[in-house]
């Protein structure tokens, strides 16, 4: 009979073929938040979307991706993890072609809701696998620098493909991603979602505390960067940065990411988890404090855009790692998409609450005091998992 401890190692050793296409199905899962502006245009211009109609497009998806991330941990007992895959990306393949033909605006919300809700569920499935396998770190952070790729390449690609071939083709090629991830997806082995797969953790017969702070501390995490992005192109206008310019600087600066994530995805633990976390989010507040200073040119605002990338991306990806390594019980990581979207969707509700009329400095307040407590939560987890390891 094969001993616990070792059918725990068998689990976790995944091969690194699954490893990959499950960072490759988690990075472009939700690609249509890559491209959300430009693919909103493209939909209100075939539509006729009002600017309130565009942003209820944005809304339904956003509350399906939340409503998709919720439900992960239920349907994960109730269906396969290999059926999931497959039934999320077939479902989101079919929502995204058929979206291009929407016979009205209601079902155009419909449609989107539904395509929200299988990428999500299928961005959270393959983001609680990678996190019970071995070197969670070094996982979280290809599979942030991927992503950031992704929507990078996308995003540039996205516009000149609408402008070339029409609206329907741009639809189209969000649905491609989804082929080509369903394909990727026939090779992935039959995962589980036993409990017996879960990272074994110092103290474990203690309270699952430590894994619910580090959750906590990235929605923070989450709510500094969401708070502030939106209003980004407005603050940029006030001080006479051209749109053409702010998305360039917009395009530049998402590639901060890539170097944040890189260091999680290289290094892995050596340099620390809470160090490094501290570091991206106090990086975060550098860089909203200097927007909201004002960026007197374009540089300058590329430049902050970059760095606050490459902080979120820093900090997000050793925070996913410490959520993985403090879990005791396989709940907490189960919940990591879901925080992850619920803090970019309630940020936008927390800025309408507390900000009026052209009056920005409640986002800069909001915004500065959540980073800084995305900074300070992990020294929390740190003595709260010692504390657990003492009983």
């Amino acid at each position: 009979m094969v001993p616990d401890t070792e059918v725990v190692m068998i689990t976790r050793n995944s091969s690194m073929y699954d490893k990959w296409i499950l960072i490759v199905i988690a990075s472009a899962s939700i690609i249509v938040v890559g491209v959300w502006p430009l693919f909103v245009g493209v939909l209100a211009g075939q539509f006729q979307l009002d600017v309130a109609q565009q942003g209820w497009v944005i809304s339904v998806e956003s509350f399906g991706m939340v409503a998709g991330t919720a439900i992960t941990p239920w349907l994960s007992r109730r269906v396969s993890p290999r059926g999931l895959l497959w039934g999320t990306l077939a479902l989101a393949l079919v929502m995204n072609i058929i979206t291009a033909h929407s016979p009205s605006v209601n079902a155009l919300m419909l449609m989107r809701f539904v395509a929200g809700l299988a990428a999500g569920l299928c961005y959270s499935v393959a983001v609680y696998h990678l996190a019970r396998m071995s070197d969670v770190d070094r996982a979280f952070g290809m599979l942030l620098a991927l992503q950031t790729v992704i929507f990078c390449g996308h995003a540039v690609a996205f516009p000149h493909i609408a402008e070339s071939y029409g609206p329907e083709v741009a639809t189209y090629s969000v649905a491609a991603w989804y082929v080509f991830m369903l394909v990727l997806s026939l090779g992935v082995s039959q995962l589980s979602f036993k409990k017996a797969d879960a990272p074994p953790v110092a103290g474990s017969n203690g309270g699952n505390g430590p894994a619910y702070l580090a959750l906590l501390g990235m929605g923070f995490l989450q709510l500094a960067i969401f708070a502030l992005w939106g209003f980004i192109g407005t603050i940029g206008a006030q001080r006479g940065i051209t749109e053409a310019e702010i998305g360039m600087a917009f395009g530049i600066g998402l590639l901060g990411g890539l170097p944040g994530a890189a260091i999680a995805g290289f290094f892995g633990t050596r340099l620390g988890r809470r160090l490094m976390i501290s570091a991206g989010a106090l990086v975060v507040l550098l860089a909203v404090a200097a927007i909201a200073s004002g960026p007197e040119s374009v540089t300058m605002l590329t430049i902050w855009i970059f760095i606050l990338n490459f902080g979120w991306m820093l900090a997000l990806s050793f925070y996913m790692g410490l959520i993985a390594a403090s879990d005791t019980r396989g709940v907490a990581t189960s919940l990591i998409g879901l925080v992850q979207i619920v803090g970019a969707t309630l940020a936008p509700t927390a800025v309408a609450l507390f900000t009026s009329e052209d009056n920005l400095q409640p986002i800069f307040i909001l915004s500065c005091t959540s980073a800084l407590i995305a900074a300070a939560l992990p020294q929390l987890v740190s003595k709260r998992a010692r504390a657990v390891q003492s009983v």
